[in-house]
């Protein structure tokens, strides 16, 4: 039992930190594996690989047969990203077994993580910023952010992780956590409406266009297939909380320049999606290896500037140019699985009085498709708290919604 108990601290350490600072959220989550694997005990059922798994672990060593043939070395930070892909293990193996209470704490853990964050958000376009940035990590503030007109103040909010898109794409992710307590009623329902004013005020002063796009879209969807008798509701509340989103950017300067700016930024992309496939056609089957896009692009094309060749701007796109077709749908296989499952799932569950569990996946479903949305215009796999929710995610939608829950706390063990 005690070994249950510090694996759930540790679960708890590292949803706030995820909420928060991205690096000590990976050292919590190496805890909390190294916690639930000395707490777990492995079944037969836990050892064999499903589907999912078995495209995950396809699409892992793709990667690595290019990182063993490349004759280009790639940074650390970047061959490591595959790794957080064992986060995945919690979502499926812990998460997704963990008794009501301590799965509710989690969320609101979570939740309150990101509204801090928000919160610090809106501190930065609002008020004062604080120079956090130059203690925590060690660099000045990007010049092209502060505001001219008031210097000690952004134009857009970055929060804690000091990255726009950071706070916007796990911003996604804390929002639909809310959009889904919503439905639970009393205390639960004000408190995610207070964390979605907040949270999506940040996530809205990022500036960021296809994430709050890639919500609502998520959330209309999800109301399609899974609204039951609270269907009209649901498409109305998406559709009002839509127009706000719209006039919110018409409303403001910076607002309406990213709107302009969207054909600009399409086009843009085209572009980095052409030169990125003409480097897939040199390693088509296995990639050029994990982590190993920043390091070949430059030998396609010196015309994007250094930022835009960091990363393809598209999950799917940087996927098979790192680790091929054979990598590439492998992973296509294991999500469009997990997908099916916890859609599954969901459509055999009442919509009425739903469980911890059903409320789980439902979170997991409008989070995985917002993300994966955003993914059609950026990468995904590219920032590190980004991919440790997707992985977490994953998993939390690839378990099976019956299944022997965990001890609770406090209780012995059975015979």
């Amino acid at each position: 039992m005690l070994a249950k108990k510090i694996h759930l601290l540790a679960l708890y350490a590292f949803f706030v930190l995820l909420g928060l600072f991205e690096g000590p959220a990976e050292i919590a989550c190496i805890v909390a594996l190294a916690t639930y694997f000395v707490a777990h005990r492995p079944s037969k059922q836990d050892l064999t690989l499903g589907a999912v798994e078995l495209g995950i672990v396809v699409w892992f060593l793709a990667g690595w047969v290019g990182v063993l043939l490349s004759d280009v070395q790639a940074g650390t930070e970047t061959l490591t990203r595959p790794l957080l892909a064992f986060a995945y293990v919690l979502g499926r193996g812990s998460i997704s077994a963990l008794p009501a209470g301590a799965l509710t704490r989690l969320a609101w853990l979570f939740g309150a993580a990101l509204v801090f964050n928000g919160a610090y958000g809106l501190l930065q376009v609002w008020g004062f910023d604080p120079p956090l940035e130059t203690f925590i990590i060690g660099r000045h503030k990007h010049g092209n952010l502060i505001d001219p007109q008031h210097p000690e103040r952004l134009r857009m909010a970055t929060g804690l992780f000091y990255n726009r898109m950071k706070l916007a794409h796990l911003g996604v992710v804390g929002l639909s956590l809310f959009a889904v307590l919503m439905g639970v009623g009393g205390r639960a329902r004000r408190a995610a409406v207070l964390g979605t004013v907040i949270l999506g005020a940040a996530v809205f002063l990022t500036y960021r266009r296809a994430a709050p796009l890639s919500l609502l879209v998520a959330l209309f969807t999800f109301g399609i297939l899974f609204g039951g008798v609270n269907r009209r509701s649901w498409l109305k509340a998406t559709g009002a909380v839509g127009l706000v989103v719209i006039g919110a950017f018409l409303a403001t300067a910076t607002g309406r320049v990213r709107l302009v700016q969207a054909k600009e930024a399409l086009l843009e992309r085209f572009e980095i999606y052409g030169y990125a496939l003409s480097l897939w056609r040199e390693s088509p089957w296995f990639g050029v290896g994990h982590g190993h896009y920043p390091t070949r692009i430059g030998s396609i094309t010196e015309q994007l500037s250094p930022l835009l060749q960091q990363s393809a701007h598209s999950w799917l796109i940087e996927t098979l140019v790192e680790t091929g077709v054979v990598g590439a749908t492998a992973l296509v296989a294991a999500i469009v699985t997990a997908l099916t499952r916890v859609s599954v799932h969901l459509s055999l569950r009442p919509q009425v009085a739903a469980s911890d569990q059903v409320l789980l996946r439902r979170f997991a479903w409008v989070a995985l498709v917002s993300l994966l949305l955003i993914g059609l215009v950026h990468s995904v796999l590219y920032h590190r708290p980004v991919i440790l929710a997707f992985w977490l995610l994953l998993g939390v939608a690839a378990s099976p919604l019956e299944r022997k829950r965990s001890v609770p706390l406090g209780s012995k063990e059975p015979d």
